[in-house]
């Protein structure tokens, strides 16, 4: 077989078509057959809410901290609501905020010390971070843990 301009053109084509079928086959399965394979493999499971450890978990006597909305920010309190810790929620990561330096300076520092997980377990992964929320869970606007 001579690789002439037909036979070039031919190959090319015929690329491009595999190339389309096999695009095609994947928009069309984005939407509906890949989300639903999506909890198979190594990820963290979420937090089973019908669980008999989250229910236990989920006790008054269990809750550690609150969240409350506070300048457009999500900020942890302790178990009194009027001792606001100056750390925040951003989406699934948990940011420090404070006043460095005094008033006189106006430094205000602003940095991630950890994250909460797809199971809405806490983990502060910074020395400047509040170590005692360290493994708690997240469930709405509390913080629990099961000492």
């Amino acid at each position: 077989m001579e690789l002439t301009t037909n036979n070039l053109i031919k190959m090319v084509i015929a690329v491009l078509v595999i190339v389309l079928i096999i695009l095609g086959l994947y928009l069309g399965m984005k939407s509906y057959v890949i989300p639903y394979f999506s909890g198979i493999g190594f990820d963290e499971s979420e937090l089973d809410v019908n669980s008999q450890q989250f229910q236990d978990l989920i006790q008054e006597r269990n809750r550690i901290a609150a969240i409350k909305d506070y300048d457009g920010k999500e900020f942890l309190y302790e178990t009194n609501p009027s001792q606001r810790v100056e750390v925040y929620f951003d989406g699934q990561t948990i940011r420090i905020y404070n006043v460095w330096g005094g008033d006189d300076y106006g430094g205000w520092r602003d940095r991630e010390v950890g994250f909460v997980a797809n199971n809405q377990e806490i983990f502060i992964n910074s020395e400047e971070g509040p170590g005692w929320i360290n493994g708690a869970f997240r469930y709405g606007r509390g913080i629990y843990r099961i000492e």
